[in-house]
């Protein structure tokens, strides 16, 4: 294969796969879900030019393409490793996934890894779910470029390892993408999004079985927007969400940032930007079942569980069989225990831009006082939920009380399958006024309180400025921060 002009700096998903092929017994088979122009194709071919050069690499966009292709190419006479590129355009393309699956596992002495990609994200993690379920395959979740891999793209930092020193004005560049080339930033146009349709539509048509459909037709992004600028960010009640109480105070917030706007032409609600408050309580329940159920499909959001106590359980299953039969009541008992969230801030930032400026105002107040805040929890909580084993993203806010019905206070992330607890801000509170002090206190956990500059460690939770926090997040070492309990609930630590 040739290839021209690979760009020399890789996505931190390449070194992961590169982890899979070398040293990962468990799985042969690895699937990468992203959205469109996130870079799934790139990395395959930096896998093959890069590390892997008796690789075989097949793009199965390409007409002309079928099972005799891959037969041909590879299984005739197979290497160590298989590149499958857009395999949802391959006719019956789960029915072919199950049989490349089971020559790897050996049944013809032909054991070799296989990764995959596909042209939706969705029908990925389906496929995932199905024909590849039962652990067969293991999931990669490509988003929209980290943090960190921006620091590196940007010439910021020297490694995704080198990150020491960084910045928070890097992270209010991060939120624009500041100086990054553009083949790497998402270009959320009508070109973009009737393409986007488009592969919804090639994979669905590929598909053989019934269970592997998805539901998004031509018109639901620009319905997505009405969804996306009102809420999608943190919990709140199915009715604030499809129509906010806005009182306010959000003008006046922008009002001190000396910008002029119509009060009934653009609204703050719950600290996103809201496009229309005439537009969003109008859409089809219908519509919204379903185009919040192609978002958690596809990556592009997660589940939070607004836990109450430790009985409080969310169960998946239920949340996507709610969704799929879009019932209003159900959907509005549903928001009382569960929240939706959008997985990245970029999609605040470059398509809520596009909502802003439509409206006149300028989209650096995205980056800006509350609003900063609510973006920085965003990326946190996204970037946690993506180094879940759950198809279906989750989190989980915690709000409890104690035997005396006194409110504990709230902690924005608990990963309990981490041990992590993390209570995010752009500015310190006092150490022993953090509410993460109060919870779980005689167990083992990852305590962490983000702060703009300051980082120690008490002994009991560290404190870590938050965009270093961030590619801690982005490369895991989160994960690596030692565990403590809590000795003095009333101890005062720096």
């Amino acid at each position: 294969m040739k290839v021209e002009a690979l760009p020399k700096k890789e996505r931190l998903l390449v070194s992961q796969l590169r982890d899979f092929v070398d040293n990962d017994s468990g799985y042969s088979v690895a699937l990468i879900a992203g959205i469109r122009q996130t870079g799934k194709t790139t990395i395959l071919q930096q896998l093959k030019e890069f590390y892997y050069h008796d690789a075989v690499y097949i793009d199965l966009s390409v007409g002309g393409t079928d099972i005799h292709t891959i037969e041909k190419q590879f299984l005739d006479d197979p290497t160590s490793l298989l590149l499958l590129d857009e395999i949802s355009y391959l006719d019956d393309y789960e029915q072919y996934a199950q049989l490349i699956y089971n020559l790897t596992a050996g049944e013809y002495n032909r054991k070799f890894k296989v990764i995959i990609t596909g042209s939706s994200a969705a029908h990925v993690v389906k496929l995932r779910s199905n024909k590849l379920g039962g652990g067969r395959a293991k999931l990669f979740r490509l988003p929209p470029i980290m943090f960190v891999e921006y620091l590196y793209f940007t010439d910021r930092i020297a490694s995704y390892m080198d990150y020491d020193n960084v910045k928070p004005e890097d992270f209010e560049d991060y939120l624009f993408l500041k100086g990054l080339d553009d083949r790497l930033s998402i270009q959320f146009d009508d070109d973009y999004f009737e393409s986007f349709y488009d592969e919804i539509d090639v994979s669905n048509e590929r598909r053989c079985i019934s269970t592997s459909f998805v539901g998004l037709k031509s018109g639901d992004l620009s319905v997505l927007t009405n969804l996306l600028a009102y809420k999608l960010s943190e919990s709140s009640s199915y009715d604030t969400t499809i129509q906010p109480k806005v009182g306010g105070q959000e003008h006046i917030h922008l009002a001190n940032l000396g910008m002029k706007v119509k009060k009934s032409r653009i609204d703050l609600s719950n600290s996103i930007i809201a496009d229309s408050k005439v537009a969003a309580p109008h859409i089809n329940t219908s519509d919204i079942g379903r185009i919040l159920l192609f978002l958690l499909y596809s990556g592009l959001a997660q589940l939070e569980q607004l836990e109450q106590n430790d009985e409080d359980k969310t169960d998946t299953g239920r949340v996507l069989a709610v969704l799929n039969r879009s019932n209003r009541d159900e959907l509005e008992h549903l928001f009382d225990t569960v929240s939706i969230c959008m997985a990245s801030p970029l999609f605040y930032t470059r398509l809520g831009s596009e909502i802003m400026k439509m409206k006149g105002v300028d989209p650096d107040v995205l980056r800006k006082g509350m609003l900063f805040g609510k973006m920085l929890e965003l990326y946190v909580r996204g970037g946690l939920a993506l180094k879940s084993s759950s198809t279906i993203l989750t989190s989980k806010k915690l709000n409890y009380t104690d035997s005396s019905e006194t409110d504990i206070g709230e902690v924005d992330i608990w990963a309990d399958r981490h041990m992590l607890l993390c209570e995010l801000g752009t500015d310190s509170k006092k150490d022993n006024q953090l509410n993460l002090r109060k919870y779980f206190k005689e167990a083992g956990i990852i305590r962490i309180g983000s702060s703009r500059t300051k980082e120690y460690f008490t002994g009991e939770h560290h404190r870590i400025p938050y965009a270093k926090l961030c590619c801690m997040v982005d490369t895991g070492d989160i994960f690596k921060l030692e565990k403590t309990v809590i000795q003095d609930l009333d101890k005062e630590n720096g």
